[in-house]
């Protein structure tokens, strides 16, 4: 069976927004989400641009699915980080605070 076009751009748009994922939970875990998140944005919108591409090209099932899967990723979390900015507040208490 002959792959269609896009079924590659599919599966790239979920390794790409699955590989931004893991990067982006990888800092957040060790507390180290850098205070201008607009790569990882950007990143994430590339996997959409991806998966979108993918449909318009034409894929098959599974390029369908990664498209879908990088699609979904790369929207939620932009939004995610949109109304969750995770700044810290005024009254924060640092190191050497008592």
């Amino acid at each position: 069976m002959a792959s269609k076009p896009g079924t590659k751009l599919g599966i790239g748009a979920l390794l790409l927004a699955l590989g931004c994922f893991l990067a982006w939970f990888r800092l957040n875990r060790l507390s180290g989400i850098p205070a201008d998140r607009t790569l990882f944005v950007l990143v994430f919108l590339a996997a959409v641009g991806l998966g979108v591409a993918a449909f318009v090209r034409g894929t098959t099932w599974y390029g369908g699915l990664g498209a879908l899967g990088g699609i979904f990723i790369g929207a939620l979390i932009p939004f995610t980080v949109y109304v969750s900015p995770q700044q810290l507040g005024e009254e924060a208490i640092g190191v050497g605070d008592t």
